[in-house]
């Protein structure tokens, strides 16, 4: 696919998905079903009406099976202003978008709690619990922090439990 490096992301995500679907032989109805979308919205996400948002990026890479360079063209989050956008129209409460601005604006995208109470002057329990459940719904993701010897967060990338829901 040599012509993929003069493509936008968003053409790339789309020649991805398209492709993709079509080398399962499923229909945009049978792909909507499986990610549980209508078939309107795999053909506007096909033909650019519409902006693949990453939990549904998510969902489509299991459902087609992505792996290697196509999964990365579909999951690309380089952009933070995708991630931005995302955030603001999301259905996440005022604290909850406020704490996934904080780690996005930090350089590595990830952060101890207690980073996360200065940056965003929340309480520690409420980080606490903000952070367990953007877990639990697949958006944060913990790691080791090797420099620091404690556990930090960062944004999911890959499926949790199968897929992210919506």
């Amino acid at each position: 696919m040599s012509h993929s490096l003069t493509m936008t992301r968003e053409a790339r995500q789309r020649y991805v998905v398209q492709r993709a679907r079509q080398a399962r032989g499923l229909t945009q109805r049978e792909l909507g079903q499986r990610v549980g979308v209508s078939p309107a919205t795999i053909s506007q996400l096909e033909n650019g009406r519409k902006s693949l948002d990453p939990r549904l990026a998510e969902r489509l890479a299991n459902a087609l099976q992505l792996q290697g360079q196509a999964l990365q063209q579909l999951l690309n989050t380089d952009d933070n202003a995708e991630w931005r956008r995302w955030i603001w129209h999301s259905r996440c409460t005022p604290n909850e978008k406020l704490l996934l601005l904080a780690l996005l604006d930090r350089s590595a995208q990830a952060a101890e709690t207690k980073v996360l109470v200065k940056q965003t002057g929340l309480p520690e329990g409420t980080v606490r619990g903000l952070t367990e459940d953007l877990h639990r719904c697949g958006l944060l993701r913990r790691v080791f922090d090797s420099q620091s010897g404690e556990q930090a967060w960062c944004f999911a990338l890959t499926p949790a439990h199968g897929g992210l829901q919506p």
